[in-house]
């Protein structure tokens, strides 16, 4: 029963809700769209950690980092959809 408390207030601790009102939680998201996941920077981001993947991946040999790198790139790619789907109120 003490595991379970203790679990459950790391996720309390960790719920954004609890730190912010949702207007802000949402107004976060709607600002990280527009500055990072949404045109020139989600491309700048994306290529920057493809490149990065590739370089650590082949020629360094790091093969962890490299897989790291490229999941980043999936991401940013598929959360700037995600993400303008969930606000296309705001555009």
């Amino acid at each position: 029963m003490i595991e379970f408390i203790a679990i459950t207030g790391v996720l309390d601790a960790l719920n954004p809700l609890t730190h912010f009102s949702a207007a802000d939680y949402a107004s976060i998201w709607a600002r990280m769209y527009n500055n990072f996941l949404s045109g020139i920077w989600a491309r700048i981001f994306a290529t920057a950690f493809l490149i990065g993947a590739f370089w650590f991946g082949v020629y360094r040999r790091l093969v962890a980092l490299g897989i790291l790198l490229f999941v980043m790139a999936i991401v940013i790619t598929y959360m700037g959809g995600v993400v303008a789907a969930m606000f296309w109120w705001a555009n």
